[in-house]
C-alpha cells in the first residue's frame, strides 16, 4: 500500500499496518498504565537518592582510564573462559606486585589501546562505554586498579589515571531528567523480568 497517507482516515492507516483502532487503544492504555505503575513509588526522596548515587551522570564528570582486556568473544568452552580469567588475574597480580600497568597492557591486552599502554582517554559516566565498564571505572580513585570486570567484550582490569570533575548541578534544576532516567531504568528492569519469565529468545 504505497498510496500517500494524506486523506486516509486513522482506521485506514492502521488497517494497512495490520492493526486496528482497538490495538492502538490497548497499546496506549498499556503504556499509560505502565508509566503509572513505574511511577507509583517515585517520590522526591527516591529521586534525590538516585541523583546522589549517579551524580557523575549529571555533573559531566569524566574519567581517564587505561585497561587490559582479555577478549572472550570467540570463546565458547568453559576451559577457554577459565583460561581467560586466569590470564586477567595474572595481569592484576603483576600490577599489584608493582609492575608498570602500561607495560603489562602491551604484553597482555587484546585491545588496540595496548599500543598506548591501554589508555582509552577521557569518557563520561554514560553513553560511551558499556555499563559494567563505566560503573567500575567511576568507582575508582586516581591510581586505583579495579578487580576483573566482565563485559560483552571480555575480562578487563581498569586503572583510572585522571578525573575531570564536572560542574556542580542542583537536584531541583534537573529533577525532571532524573525522573526520566529512573523511569527508563525501571522500565528496562521490568522488560528484562518479563523476558526472563517468558523466556523469549530475542535476538539483539
Amino acid at each position: 500500500s504505497n498510496q500517500s497517507l494524506a486523506g486516509q482516515t486513522l482506521e485506514q492507516v492502521l488497517e494497512s499496518h495490520g492493526s486496528s483502532l482497538d490495538d492502538l487503544k490497548r497499546d496506549i492504555v498499556i503504556s499509560l498504565s505502565l508509566e503509572k505503575y513505574l511511577d507509583k513509588d517515585l517520590d522526591d526522596k527516591k529521586l534525590k537518592t538516585y541523583f546522589d548515587q549517579n551524580k557523575a551522570v549529571y555533573d559531566g564528570t569524566e574519567v581517564r582510564a587505561s585497561h587490559i582486556l582479555v577478549d572472550i568473544r570467540k570463546m565458547s568452552t568453559d576451559a577457554e573462559l577459565n583460561q581467560a580469567m586466569e590470564k586477567i588475574k595474572k595481569a592484576k597480580a603483576e600490577v599489584t606486585a608493582g609492575k608498570d600497568f602500561s607495560e603489562l597492557a602491551k604484553q597482555y591486552s587484546d585491545c588496540p589501546s595496548k599500543e598506548k599502554g591501554g589508555d582509552l582517554g577521557f569518557f563520561p559516566r554514560k553513553g560511551q562505554m558499556v555499563e559494567p565498564f563505566a560503573a567500575a571505572a567511576f568507582a575508582l580513585k586516581v591510581g586505583q586498579i579495579s578487580e576483573p570486570v566482565k563485559t560483552n567484550f571480555g575480562y578487563h582490569i581498569i586503572k583510572v589515571t585522571e578525573i575531570k570533575q564536572g560542574t556542580d548541578v542542583k537536584f531541583d534544576d534537573i529533577k525532571k531528567n532524573v525522573k526520566q532516567d529512573l523511569l527508563q531504568e525501571k522500565a528496562q528492569v521490568l522488560i528484562s523480568q518479563i523476558r526472563e519469565k517468558a523466556k523469549i529468545d530475542i535476538k539483539a
